[in-house]
This record gives structure tokens, sequence and C-alpha cells, in this order.
């Protein structure tokens, strides 16, 4: 989803904003590269979701019989969506985590997103509600906004209340929930570092790609449901809750 200026952050905030995950043993010699390193960007699966696809998914019973008999916590479930080029619906969540990386501490002073938006995808969704959820505690970024705040609890700006300071070694992790609302957004983040006397700008993708998240407030052609829209209450060998065709009229989306 840790700072050395409010000890009472750290407490608040150690599972959700970030973690100080404590210093690495290090080489001698100034190291090269970025002054924060990127170690990780991965992107949590959650049991409630929303996937969109561009085109419309006529699924066959015998393809629809294939999805539910994978169980949702392996990796060939997540595969069958990512293969197909799913996107994330309405909102996705980025774990970060950085390092820092110079003999010196480096301050993290902002993370914006760099987006590029256009109309929503309207082919497909694969929707599972949450019941419930808090993500107040995240670094919030609305990206219908022009005007992106970092935003956390009660919406302030987490960057203007803190910055993150690392030694050499020193990780930190972020959880970071961008959101639309509007659009279908293409976006990185664009990670501010004060190095010594230098602000240097990081960019942070997914494996060399935007991240990519798309409204849900549209029409759709086709729709399946999951979980508490799923009334049957049908679950597979692995005691998930099974997909069934749903009327993209008829639903009720954020």
């Amino acid at each position: 989803m840790a700072s050395v200026v409010v000890t009472a952050l750290l407490a608040a905030f150690s599972t959700t904003i970030g973690n100080h995950l404590g210093a690495k043993a290090v080489s001698p010699g100034e190291p090269a590269g970025m002054p924060a390193r990127v170690d990780s960007v991965v992107m949590p699966r959650s049991d409630t979701f929303s996937y969109v696809f561009g085109d419309t998914l006529n699924l066959t019973d015998a393809e629809l019989g294939q999805l539910n008999s994978l169980n949702q916590t392996d990796g060939d479930y997540q595969t069958w969506f990512t293969s197909r080029h799913a996107v994330s619906g309405q909102s996705i969540e980025i774990q970060l985590v950085v390092e820092g990386n110079r003999d010196h501490a480096v301050r993290i002073l902002n993370i914006q997103p760099v987006s590029s938006c256009t109309a929503p995808l309207s082919g497909t969704l694969f929707i599972n509600p949450s019941a419930g959820g808090d993500r107040s505690t995240h670094l919030l970024l609305d990206l219908d906004s022009s005007s992106v705040l970092t935003a956390y609890t009660g919406g302030k700006d987490f960057f203007n209340d803190y910055t993150i300071s690392l030694n050499r070694g020193e990780q930190y992790t972020f959880g970071i929930y961008a959101s639309t609302s509007k659009s279908y957004c293409h976006f990185t983040l664009d990670m501010t570092v004060l190095d010594g006397d230098k602000t240097i700008h990081e960019q942070v993708d997914d494996k060399g790609t935007p991240f990519q998240v798309t409204s849900t407030g549209v029409t759709f052609h086709a729709a399946y449901v999951t979980g508490v829209l799923n009334h049957s209450g049908a679950r597979n060998a692995f005691g998930n809750s099974t997909w069934i065709r749903g009327d993209p009229l008829a639903l009720d989306k954020p």
C-alpha cells in the first residue's frame, strides 16, 4: 500500500497507507540508480472486484463452467482474466514497495498519477460487488479530478502533512487506491523524491506498461455476476461463489 517525522503515523497506518520494513544489508560505496528504488509493484487480488472487457464475451456453458472450475485463490484464476485483457473496473489497488538507494536519507515528497483518459469500456462486465469496506486509509487517487490530492482519512492531502524519509536499504510500502467514475484511464505514477538538493521524478508503472482502470457506470453489452449477486448461492468445489450470466440493464452499478 513509517514516517520518521511523526511516530504516531506508524501505528495508525502500518497496514494501510504504508509500512516501514527496516533496513537491509548494503554494500559499501554510493549505489547507482534512482534515489528511491522500486522494489515491487503488485496489484493485490481482492475477494470483491469488477473486471471489464472492451469486447462482448458471450461465454458458452462449457467456457463458463471452465472459469467456475478454478480456485479463486490460485494464479490460474487471475490469469483467466488477464490473458483476455481484462481491465479493473471502477478502481485499482496498487501495493508499491520502495527502498532508500543513497548513502544519505532521501525523502518521498509526493505521488501523483499521470493519466490519459477516454470514454469508458462497455463490452462485458464481470462484477463481484463488495458488501462494504473502507478505503479511506489508503492513498486515494481520484483520476476524474483535474487537481489530484493524494488523500487519506478525511480527505486530507497526505503529502501536505507528511513526507517519507528513507535511509539506504530502508523500505516502505505504500497502499494506493486509484479510481474513476467517468472514464477509461491509462496512468503511471510520478513519484517525487528529494535526493540531497536535487528533486527527482521517478515513473512507476505495471511492468513497463501503464496501469488501467475503467468506469463501470455505463450500460454493458454482456454481464456476469457472482458473490452477493448470485442469488442461487451456488459454489464450486473450492467453496467459491460461481459466476452466472446477469442482465446488464438490471445491474445496480456504482
